[in-house]
C-alpha cells in the first residue's frame, strides 16, 4: 500500500513544529536549510480548502513576528517530497494536526 504525501514526508523529516512558535532568526536557518512547508489556505464562505507546498520564504506579521501557516521540520525535506499537495483540508489548523504539530 502506498503511503501519503503527509507520511512520506514525517518518515523522511521527522515531526514538525509550527514556525510561528520560532524567531525569524529560526525561521530564515530552516528556510535556508529546507525544512519548512507553507500551509495555504482560500476559498469562499462555507467552502475552504487548505493544503500545503515547500517554503522558500516566509512571512511576517503586522509586530514582525513569523506569520501563522508554516511547519518546520527536523530535518530536510527531501527533494522528491518538495511538491505541493492536493486540496485535502478544510482549516490550516488540520494541516497542522495531519502532521501532529501543534498550531
Amino acid at each position: 500500500m502506498r503511503r501519503s504525501l503527509v507520511e512520506d514526508i514525517l518518515a523522511a523529516a521527522g515531526k514538525p513544529v509550527a514556525g510561528h512558535t520560532l524567531s525569524v532568526n529560526e525561521m530564515k536557518r530552516a528556510v535556508a536549510e529546507g525544512r519548512v512547508l507553507e500551509i495555504f489556505l482560500w476559498g469562499s464562505m462555507g467552502d475552504r480548502e487548505a493544503s500545503f507546498g515547500f517554503a522558500t520564504d516566509f512571512g511576517l506579521d503586522s509586530a514582525g513576528r513569523v506569520s501563522p501557516g508554516y511547519l518546520v521540520f527536523p530535518k530536510v525535506i527531501p527533494t522528491a517530497l518538495r511538491r505541493s499537495s492536493s486540496s485535502e483540508w478544510d482549516e490550516v489548523d488540520q494541516v497542522y494536526a495531519a502532521f501532529g504539530a501543534e498550531g
